[in-house]
């Protein structure tokens, strides 16, 4: 089965943190000997078995608009901006998928990827994540989605259950709707931890941008110190200014992760106000055993069971006594432990998500 695998994010080398899911979902499937892929996404360390089907025009313009913050970042900077990013991306997109007219299946990451697809009646399956949320909200979005998946077989894949009946609303008449989970390395379920009780380490990995600390900097005012350090990894996208009291590393890999914070923080922190579809850093911690203190939206109530494998917090109070809660040893490895089982009973490994996709890969294949 021929595979063109879209996506306009991919990490450039192994300490970038942007598209790691498409990396490993790219890695993943290319290992089946049943699938021929080629890949439209920036250039990085090439899965062994996938072809990179890239100009080098599109290639030097992919890494530019991955060095300015991807196109969403390009969206929320103005429609003039919106526009001219936009534009191209799609006339660059449409020219990928003539050239790749023999594939049998497109898989396209993000929605907005899918605008271009040429009238082929190929299949298509669009993993959908909560960013794809916000584009729906844009005039005249949803009519012309809905155009395109009328000319072809469409499975639309978001990766939490919570935006299925959001995307049946408007578009269950022409496409099936089917939440597909991703996976997780296989090494962050072996990660020992060897907490530190002084001080407590407690970590946020994001982009910083407004939504998505949330009220972080204004709960967290005099929550931490020297006993209780709060360390903050990601790039400051949005031009957020930092308090002097938090400690910003700036972005980091999996290997960081892997190796020297999960071990020994108390804790992860996201209180994030974004449309999350659904957080990968937050699965891979709880799959590390390490709970998760989170914001009550959709994507974080899926997976975090309230005092049980981490702790929900809607106001400063119920931060607060979230912190409390996993300062005591006993309690924070008992809930670490109860993530680590919840998260590999749910979602298993990027195996494990690959095999989710071949499924639909082959009922897509399919004649109607």
């Amino acid at each position: 089965m021929r595979v063109l695998f879209v996506a306009t994010s991919y990490p450039e080398n192994a300490g970038d943190w942007r598209g790691r899911f498409v990396e490993r979902l790219l890695n993943t499937l290319s290992m089946k000997k049943s699938l021929e892929i080629s890949a439209w996404a920036p250039l990085g360390a090439h899965p062994q078995n996938a072809r990179f089907d890239l100009t080098d025009s599109d290639a030097k313009w992919l890494k530019k608009l991955s060095d300015q913050g991807g196109i969403a970042h390009q969206i929320k900077s103005g429609p003039l901006k919106a526009a001219r990013w936009g534009c191209e991306l799609l006339v660059r997109l449409h020219r990928a998928f003539q050239r790749n007219g023999h594939a049998d299946i497109y898989h396209i990451n993000w929605l907005q990827n899918a605008l271009s697809v040429p009238n082929n009646g190929k299949p298509l399956l669009i993993s959908v994540l909560g960013s794809d949320l916000k584009l729906l909200r844009l005039p005249g979005m949803i009519r012309a989605l809905q155009y395109q998946f009328r000319r072809h077989p469409v499975v639309l894949a978001p990766n939490n259950a919570w935006m299925v009946p959001l995307l049946v609303q408007s578009f269950g008449d022409v496409a099936r709707v089917r939440a597909v989970k991703f996976g997780i390395d296989e090494n962050f379920y072996k990660i020992t931890r060897n907490i530190s009780s002084k001080p407590r380490i407690w970590l946020v990995v994001s982009r910083l941008t407004h939504d998505k600390l949330g009220p972080l900097f204004e709960w967290g005012k005099d929550c931490f110190g020297p006993d209780d350090q709060l360390h903050l990894l990601g790039p400051n996208q949005g031009g957020v200014r930092i308090p002097d009291w938090v400690n910003h590393h700036g972005p980091c890999g999996l290997e960081d992760l892997k190796q020297r914070w999960f071990p020994e923080i108390s804790g992860l922190i996201s209180l994030s106000a974004h449309s999350e579809g659904m957080p990968q850093v937050i699965l891979e911690a709880m799959a590390a055993g390490v709970p998760v203190i989170a914001s009550p939206i959709d994507a974080h109530r899926d997976v975090i069971r309230h005092g049980e494998n981490g702790w929900l917090a809607g106001s400063r109070e119920q931060f607060v006594s979230g912190l409390k809660w996993l300062s005591d040893e006993n309690v924070n490895l008992k809930a670490g432990n109860a993530a680590k089982g919840a998260i590999r009973s749910s979602f298993g490994t990027w195996e494990d998500a690959a095999e989710r996709y071949m499924e639909i890969y082959e009922e897509l294949s399919k004649p109607r």
